[in-house]
C-alpha cells in the first residue's frame, strides 16, 4: 500500500514538473538534424533580355540538414525564437549547393503530461554567392559571381518525448517551400522547390 502511495506521489510530482518546463517565462533550446534522400517538385521563372520563361521540373537529390533553435515561453505551451539552419543538397548530376538561413518560429505543445504533441511554424531568410556561373552562349561565356536570394516557409507537427524534466527527445514531420531568386548581369532566375522531410532532434527546458 505504501509503495503504491509513494508511485503515485512521484508520477504527480513527474508530471508537474514536466508540465512546468513549458510555462511562460521558460527557456528553450532545440536542435534537430537529418540525411534524406528527396523528391521535389520545382517551379523555375526566368527573365533574360525582357523576355520571361517558365518551366517545372520533379528532382531527385540527397540533402543533410541541421538546424537549431533558442526560444523563450511567451504564454504556457507556447514558445517564439530564432532558427539558424544549415542544409546542402545534391541534386542527380548537378553540384552540391549549401544554404543558411536564419528564421524566426513559434511553437506549441500540446497536453500536460511526458508525451507532447506539437505544432510549429516558422519563415526565415538567406542568400548565397556563387563564385563561378556562367552564362551566354557557347560561344561567348563568361565568369561572373551570382547573388541568390532565399526566403523559405516552414510549417511541420510531430511527437516530443520528455525522458525527464529537462530534455525531450522529438520526432518532426515538416513541409517547406523555399524560393531561390538568382541575379547575374541581364538575367534573373527564380526557383521554389517544395520539399516534405522528417527530423530528429531534442530539446532542453531550462
Amino acid at each position: 500500500m505504501k509503495l503504491q502511495k509513494i508511485t503515485i506521489v512521484i508520477i504527480i510530482l513527474l508530471t508537474i514538473t514536466i508540465s512546468a518546463q513549458t510555462e511562460k517565462g521558460g527557456y528553450y533550446i532545440g536542435a534537430n538534424s537529418n540525411f534524406n534522400f528527396l523528391s521535389s517538385n520545382t517551379d523555375y521563372v526566368s527573365s533574360s533580355n525582357n523576355t520571361m520563361y517558365g518551366a517545372t521540373n520533379s528532382n531527385k537529390y540527397s540533402q543533410f540538414n541541421v538546424n537549431a533553435e533558442v526560444g523563450y515561453f511567451l504564454i504556457d505551451k507556447l514558445t517564439s525564437g530564432l532558427n539558424v539552419s544549415y542544409a546542402q543538397t545534391k541534386p542527380k548530376d548537378l553540384d552540391s549547393r549549401a544554404v543558411y538561413t536564419i528564421s524566426p518560429f513559434v511553437k506549441y505543445y500540446f497536453l500536460e503530461n511526458n508525451l507532447k504533441p506539437f505544432a510549429r511554424a516558422s519563415y526565415g531568410f538567406g542568400k548565397i554567392k556563387d563564385a563561378q556561373v556562367f552564362y551566354g552562349d557557347v560561344f561567348n561565356n563568361t565568369v561572373t559571381t551570382a547573388d541568390t536570394n532565399i526566403n523559405v516557409f516552414n510549417i511541420g507537427a510531430g511527437l516530443a518525448y520528455f525522458a525527464n524534466s529537462f530534455i525531450s527527445i522529438e520526432l518532426i514531420f515538416n513541409y517547406s517551400e523555399t524560393n531561390f531568386k538568382t541575379t547575374i548581369p541581364s538575367q534573373t532566375t527564380e526557383q521554389k522547390d517544395k520539399i516534405f522531410r522528417t527530423n530528429l532532434g531534442f530539446s532542453i527546458f531550462l
